[in-house]
């Protein structure tokens, strides 16, 4: 109890002072309370931020010593200003406040803030002012980006006069000034100072009731600036002249606008230069094949219309075929008149093919010997493929199409350009109309999988699209083959229909015809071996078994026997050799066949050795022009894309859905060491189902290989407008659009950083990327023949390539012999160009042992072997493998998909 009274005591006597608190008695110069302290503006300290103090930024604030009155500031080396904030040389601001381990701090000596406490120092410039308040008169401005404010300070003779605390500040720089524009101040008059109370004039009153905003502009080469305050417009309407200004703030080098953009991109480097001209010469050689093709296409259009509708005589003697050794025809002597149709028939192996690729001029890699006629006229490749139609043993039909639009595509590209497109429909509609296809004509042609015309149909929209040509002379390898008895009879009808009525010439090989069937044949050819048997009319096969001793049992098929006598009997395949000399004369000799004179050692009769001619089409013996092909073969393949919506939208949706899930699986990535690991691998995720959706490149081009294959030894077009069309509606709808949906929806959930600028960069790559893969698919596909060997060999090397992206493997630590593979990458430009791009602009942020680290992402991909400074040199390379894949690509298509026989 005691000891209570005597502290009671102690403390009403106590002369201890009564601790500060900012809550009970505020802070000067717009020091903010917290904790009942003040926290003070730079150069400010004491208790309530009243004092100006000394130093240097580097010093804490309640370290700083207090300026002494009437004299100067005594700063620390490297700072000045009348309260020493203002750096002068980089080396001090290492030691500033705030400042990571690990970064870079300099002295930001331009006008422009780069992030916080940018301090400005200036000589007031005004005639006024210097009358009213004699001696120097200066301006401190210190400005942060972050909170968009400042903090503006009047001196006089080194003593503050007022300060201004303006909020809602934006900057805006240009080549020529940086302004700092402020929407809101606040002001406090130092009581007693020159302009509040103690000189001719006292401003206080307008001073603490100041309001509206502030304007400080800065020439961006020169020391002199503007200040206008709308507080005192009244009294300064132009503002107040500042000279000599000097500006300082610590900063890290990366804080300055551009240091976080790759460094290639600010200018145009060699491999710049070297896209754009390689992009130059692509536009000039596009332009001038446009030229070409339309001037093609008005010297097509006033040609002279050749339609010959009258058949042809088709002759062949002794004619043989031989493949190395191997004998494969043997002595086929015969001949076809217009208004004829003459079967070739013979078991399997028998070589019923390989002679009507003869008699239609297909290409062949043996040697043919013997004579072959076309009439009595010489015919050259461009007039025989417009008398002739070949019509193959599968009906190759895109499925999609209608029966007339498939015949009136065949009529747009065979028919010539002088032809007006009224003039061609009307012939599609009389084919249509003679193969009895009028009631199905607006039907889909269909396969295994959509239902469609059924087989027999699918052979008459065959022999249509040949007839459309008016043909002189039809092929057709085996028309009955796969079709039931009855659509087998309708189509043998519709060929003597065109043989007996308008006086065609037919021809083609047969397996096993009906009685019925057989007795429609004109002629019959029988091959064993490649032996001619028989050659005659049906009726003449009935005298001709009982010539051979073998008559044919009444009631049997007489094609039947034919056919067991040819697979069965020796003594039935002998060789049958016709009398009289094969020499030809000069009239009638085929310039475009080379004849060689060999003499046999038993005989004295000669043998005319002959070998077709180089029969690819050329373009000048395609019917129509280049962009007539390419507007139909363009036309086709939109039909087929949107009446197909599953395969855009499987690619496109899928895309999307992926984006979105990758987005969700890197929400919101930051700064830090797992944060940069997610960057990376985000990336290189993106990119590995980018290439891996390349390979439906392969399906969607093999469906589509053996029609091209097909129609383009019939001279539908040439090889360009299928490059052309598989190119377009292959890479925008399958490769572009997916890309732009899966890598903007990636690109904001994920949250990497940048501008515009790096999004879009980031998007081109990307898109580049994706038509890349499938571009390399593609070229695989053309390339090997079997579909699934070839997605067997894209999946491996896509696997493989891969590895040299640089992240899977270090760069860096491939050892030499290997290290020329990572070139051969299509991963390793794009993927250092995305990382680049992306983590180029960043600092990586660590805290290690609760000390925090920054390091530049730019650091860290050096280490894994990435060059930061390459986008451009990345992209240029990406540019030029994806134009190299479209040359080597259209040359496979040129060379390679062609007819085999």
């Amino acid at each position: 109890m005691l000891l209570v009274l005597v502290a009671l005591v102690l403390a009403q006597n106590s002369t201890c002072p009564v601790c500060f608190n900012c809550q009970n008695t505020g802070c000067k110069n717009f020091g903010v309370c917290q904790q009942q302290s003040c926290q003070c503006p730079d150069g400010f300290g004491d208790l309530d931020c009243s004092k100006t103090t000394c130093g240097s930024l580097n010093m804490l604030s309640n370290l700083r010593p207090p300026k002494q009155p009437s004299i100067d500031c005594e700063c620390a080396s490297g700072f000045g200003g009348p309260n020493c904030n203002i750096c002068l040389q980089d080396n001090v601001c290492s030691g500033s406040q705030g400042a990571i381990l690990g970064s870079q701090m300099v002295c930001n000596k331009s006008p422009l803030v780069w992030k916080q406490r940018h301090h400005t120092v200036c000589d007031v410039n005004n005639t006024l002012v210097s009358a009213v308040f004699p001696g120097s008169v200066q301006v401190t401005v210190e400005r942060s980006l972050g909170s968009s404010s400042a903090f503006a300070t009047l001196w006089n003779k080194g003593d503050v006069q007022f300060s201004c605390n303006v909020t809602e500040c934006a900057q805006k720089s240009d080549p020529t000034q940086t302004s700092w524009n402020c929407k809101s101040l606040k002001c406090q008059c130092v009581p007693g100072s020159a302009i509040c109370g103690g000189g001719l004039i006292d401003l206080t009153s307008s001073v603490n009731s100041a309001n509206g905003g502030a304007l400080l502009q800065c020439q961006s080469n020169s020391t002199d600036c503007l200040l206008n305050f709308d507080f005192l417009s009244g009294l300064l309407p132009d503002g107040l002249g500042l000279s000599n200004c000097r500006f300082g703030e610590c900063a890290d080098q990366l804080d300055a606008p551009g240091a976080l953009e790759i460094k290639s991109l600010n200018t145009l480097d060699t491999a710049g230069i070297v896209g754009l001209s390689i992009a130059g010469v692509v536009i000039l050689a596009l332009t001038a094949s446009v030229m070409w093709a339309y001037n093609d296409l008005q010297v097509r259009r006033l040609k002279p219309v050749y339609y010959d509708r009258k058949g042809e005589t088709i002759s062949f003697e002794h004619v043989c075929y031989e493949v190395g050794k191997r004998k494969i025809l043997k002595d086929i002597t015969g001949q076809v008149d217009p208004g004829q149709v003459m079967a070739i028939m013979g078991p399997s192996g028998a070589g019923k093919s390989t002679f009507l690729d003869i008699l239609a001029r297909k290409q062949k890699n043996g040697k043919i010997m013997g004579t072959l006629r076309f009439g009595s006229e010489i015919l050259g490749p461009q007039k025989f493929r417009s008398l002739c139609g070949f019509v193959n043993q599968e009906d190759t039909l895109l499925s999609t199409m209608t029966v007339r639009e498939a015949i009136a595509f065949s009529a747009k590209l065979r028919l010539p350009d002088n032809m007006t497109w009224a003039q061609k429909m009307e012939r599609v509609d009389q084919i249509i109309t003679k193969l009895g296809l009028d009631h199905i004509k607006h039907s889909r042609i269909g396969d295994s999988v959509t239902r469609g015309i059924s087989g027999g149909e699918k052979r008459r929209v065959s022999i249509g699209i040949e007839l459309v040509t008016n043909p002189c002379v039809l092929f057709l390898d085996e028309p009955t083959s796969g079709l039931d008895s009855y659509n087998a009879t309708q189509v043998m009808q519709t060929l003597t229909h065109l043989a007996h009525k308008e006086k065609k010439t037919v021809i083609f090989t047969v397996h096993q015809p009906r009685s019925d069937v057989f007795a429609m044949f004109d002629q019959v050819l029988l091959l064993s071996r490649g032996q001619m048997v028989f050659y005659g009319t049906p009726k003449e096969a009935k005298q001709h078994c009982l010539d051979e001793n073998v008559p044919c049992p009444d009631g049997y098929n007489m094609a039947d026997h034919l056919l067991d006598l040819a697979s069965g009997s020796v003594k039935l395949a002998q060789e049958r050799t016709s009398q009289g000399t094969l020499a030809r004369n000069s009239q009638g000799q085929d310039p475009e066949i080379q004849i060689d004179v060999e003499e046999e050692d038993d005989s004295t009769k000669s043998v005319y050795v002959w070998r077709l001619p180089d029969l690819r089409i050329t373009k000048d013996q395609l019917s129509t022009s280049f962009l007539t092909q390419l507007y139909c073969v363009l036309g086709r393949s939109w039909t087929d894309f949107y009446r197909r919506p599953s395969l855009f939208l499987s690619h496109f949706l899928t895309s999307l859905l992926l984006g979105t899930f990758l987005g969700l699986l890197y929400y919101g990535v930051d700064n830090s060491l797992a944060g940069i690991q997610n960057r990376l691998g985000s990336l290189f995720f993106l990119q590995s189902l980018m290439a891996f959706a390349g390979l439906s490149a392969l399906t969607t081009f093999t469906s589509q290989r053996v029609l091209f294959i097909r129609e383009r030894s019939n001279g539908f077009y040439g090889p360009l407008p299928f490059f052309y069309s598989r190119i377009l509606f292959d890479l925008i709808p399958l490769r572009v659009l997916p890309a732009i949906a899966m890598c903007t929806t990636a690109f904001f959930l994920i949250g990497y950083s940048g501008s515009p600028a790096v999004f879009l960069r980031f998007l081109g790559i990307m898109i580049i990327f994706s038509m890349n893969c499938a571009l390399f698919c593609l070229f695989l596909g053309c390339l090997i023949d079997e579909f699934s060997t070839a997605t067997l060999v894209a999946s491996i090397l896509m696997l493989f390539q891969m590895l040299f992206a640089g992240i899977l493997v270090n760069q860096v630590q491939i050892p030499s012999y290997l290290r020329w593979v990572q070139y051969l990458s299509l991963f390793k430009y794009a993927y250092e160009a995305a990382a680049a791009n992306d983590a180029a602009g960043i600092r990586l942020l660590a805290n290690i042992n609760g000390i925090t680290v920054t390091i530049p992402a730019t650091t860290i991909l050096s280490s894994f072997g990435i060059d930061v400074n390459a986008y451009q040199r990345d992209v240029t390379i990406s540019l030029s493998i994806f134009v190299g894949l479209l040359l080597l690509i259209g040359l496979l298509v040129k060379f390679r998909l062609r007819e085999k026989r």
